[in-house]
């Protein structure tokens, strides 16, 4: 019996871009076209403590580790836990049939933590490299809005001007986690506040139709 191959689309982009969003009428899309669209958010777990133990335990890739030893401050660090927990998650999607988001993947949290760390290519390396990755942008000063509306953590610290120089980096830090791990990626502007939903969809049918099936018989 035939059954969908994995697909792994991994949506990331700065806080505020419009990523949420993008996913909701990506989900509504495809339910409307009758394709299930198992969405994932790595910062909401089952059980969050138990998920990250097992997730360090039964996901964590020689190379990472080899990356924790060399930056322990890091790797102890929230980001760090939580790079963790996304890496065990996307490595778990990537054995599963179907079309699956991530939402807050390793993708995005390796942007917040190889940037001046020791032996950075050892965290990309531990990376499943997704099937379609999404990049979100928004122009800062619409974002920054947003980010005040909603009441952000960081938004209520930070003033304008440290949230510019930290979204400056942390884009840079997109790009280069992309650019480093050669995926094929998608960009997009939400600035104006376009629906870019339909466009997504296309990009994984034309990916989806482009993998074999999986037979079940053959996966034992």
């Amino acid at each position: 019996m035939a059954v969908l191959s994995p697909l792994v689309v991994e949506v990331f982009g700065p806080s505020c871009a419009g990523k949420s969003t993008l996913i909701d009428g990506l989900a509504r899309r495809m339910a409307a076209d009758g394709a299930d669209l198992l969405l994932h958010d790595a910062n909401r777990p089952g059980s969050r403590r138990a998920g990250r133990l097992h997730q360090l335990r039964g996901y964590t890739a020689p190379g990472f580790a080899a990356w924790c030893a060399v930056n322990p401050g890091r790797a102890a660090s929230a980001r760090g836990r939580k790079f963790a927990l996304s890496l065990g998650l996307s490595r778990a999607l990537h054995g599963r049939p179907g079309v699956h988001v991530l939402d807050e993947g390793p993708m995005k949290r390796a942007a917040t933590l190889v940037r001046g760390s020791t032996a950075p290519s050892r965290l990309l390396a531990a990376i499943p490299r997704p099937g379609l990755a999404v990049l979100v942008t928004c122009d800062f000063d619409v974002r920054l809005a947003r980010l005040r509306a909603t009441g952000r953590d960081h938004a209520r610290t930070l003033g304008d001007a440290e949230l510019r120089a930290r979204d400056e980096l942390r884009a840079e830090g997109d790009r280069w986690v992309a650019e480093q791990l050669g995926v094929q990626l998608l960009r997009l502007d939400t600035t104006d506040g376009q629906d870019w939903s339909g466009h997504v969809a296309r990009a994984i049918h034309e990916r989806m139709q482009a993998a074999p099936p999986v037979d079940r018989r053959e996966r034992g």
